[in-house]
């Protein structure tokens, strides 16, 4: 049981690291079309400014998932 209970528990966190990733990603591509394509000031700022702050969700999740893991691997 203890050989099988890890591999869902790394299974999990690869959907959920692949999911920051998408999320990321579209993050970038909706930042580049806004830089390159939208000419609204206000709406610029708002796509900014959130951009932003889940970037910096998304970077907090990703450090606490490392420390985390490196955590279990000292532990086990």
């Amino acid at each position: 049981m203890s050989i099988i209970r890890p591999k869902r528990k790394r299974t999990k966190n690869r959907i959920f690291i692949d999911s920051i990733f998408i999320a990321y990603f579209i993050l970038l591509v909706v930042y580049v079309l806004n830089g390159q394509y939208w000419q609204v000031d206000m709406v610029g700022t708002i796509v900014e400014y959130t951009a932003f702050g889940l970037l910096l969700v998304i970077a907090g999740i990703i450090i606490y998932k490392i420390i985390e893991q490196v955590r279990k691997g000292r532990s086990s």
